[in-house]
């Protein structure tokens, strides 16, 4: 009883309110839609410089990362150079 009479008043004021609401300009619309893409725009340009400047405070703690030889995408032709490749790599 409690949910069939919540329903029927929220119908009721969402029905009342959409039929007396103004109705939307075409400038209106655009304008909000403008405001909307500035503050898009906006947040990128602050969520950018914020990453950067993480970066550079980050970047002289973070070491780099050794450099791979390019036998690591040369495929070993024999089970021997498979066992040595696998243990080089993973320093056994």
């Amino acid at each position: 009883m409690k949910n069939k009479l919540f329903l029927s008043i929220s119908t009721l004021y969402l029905t009342t309110t959409a039929a007396m609401a103004a109705p939307i300009t075409l400038k209106s619309a655009l304008s909000k839609f403008g405001v909307v893409m500035g503050l898009v725009a906006a947040s990128i340009i602050v969520i950018s410089v914020v990453l950067l400047i993480y970066k550079k405070v980050r970047r002289p703690q973070v070491q780099e990362p050794e450099v791979i030889q390019d036998t690591t995408l040369k495929t070993p032709e024999t089970i021997e150079d498979a066992v040595g490749f696998y243990t080089i790599k993973n320093k056994l």
